[in-house]
């Protein structure tokens, strides 16, 4: 008999449906869910090392949703069947066995722990994304190698994001601002997966996405989700 989860309402279905069509457009071939009591963290990997000696960093797309139920059930099966799944629009999800091997599920982000380290616009991880966009789909027609080498320099590539400091300020003094390096795939994953607010005119978008960071990995977040890397 299969396992189930059984979503808290049509709000958090339609929103579960909306972030998988996304994971696929992007070419997410499995998700993570981890339940824990009546939180389900829904995991996908945008960007993933295609092996060990693969120096391409891990980004994952990561959204939180609410369940009828507790459940401590933590599965990873793949995106189409859960898609396959949602599109019965019923609240309870049956799920398949597990898939076991899915490299990027080995070692899951820290649960806690998770320090301030800066802020960035959704506008300047727009604007990366839609220039990777770009630059990608240029060499589109080429051939698969071609496409494939250039979308992994691309997202791998390192950026620098001028942030301005989440630390208490003392009155009266300047914002003290740094900069945060991230792989260029964070702002595919935030673009792509629909975590930036605005679905127009987004270059111009002033909302702030905070960043923290955790042992080795770096998390971004914004009202929508959470893309983090390592």
């Amino acid at each position: 008999m299969e396992d189930e989860l059984v979503l808290a309402s049509v709000h958090d279905l339609t929103d579960l449906t909306t972030f998988m069509a996304r994971a696929a457009t992007l070419g997410c071939e499995h998700v993570r869910l981890s339940a824990h009591g009546t939180a389900l963290v829904v995991s996908v990997a945008v960007i993933t090392r295609a092996s060990l000696l693969d120096t391409t960093p891990t980004i994952l797309g990561v959204r939180v949703f609410e369940l009828a139920t507790e459940s401590a059930l933590d599965r990873v099966i793949l995106v189409r069947a859960l898609s396959d799944r949602l599109a019965r629009t019923e609240l309870t999800l049956p799920l398949p066995p597990g898939i076991p091997g899915v490299s990027w599920t080995g070692v899951a982000p820290p649960a806690g722990g998770w320090h301030p380290a800066g802020s960035i616009s959704e506008g300047e991880l727009a604007r990366v994304a839609q220039e990777g966009i770009a630059e990608v789909a240029s060499v589109s027609g080429k051939g698969a190698l071609i496409v494939a080498r250039v979308r992994t320099e691309v997202w791998s590539r390192l950026q620098i994001f001028a942030s301005s400091s989440l630390l208490p300020l003392v009155a009266g003094s300047p914002r003290d601002v740094s900069s945060v390096e991230a792989p260029a795939g964070v702002a595919l994953a935030a673009f792509g997966l629909g975590f930036l607010a605005a679905e127009a005119g987004l270059l111009e978008s002033s909302d702030e996405v905070r960043i923290s960071r955790a042992a080795s990995w770096t998390r971004f977040t914004t009202t929508r989700g959470y893309v983090i890397f390592r």
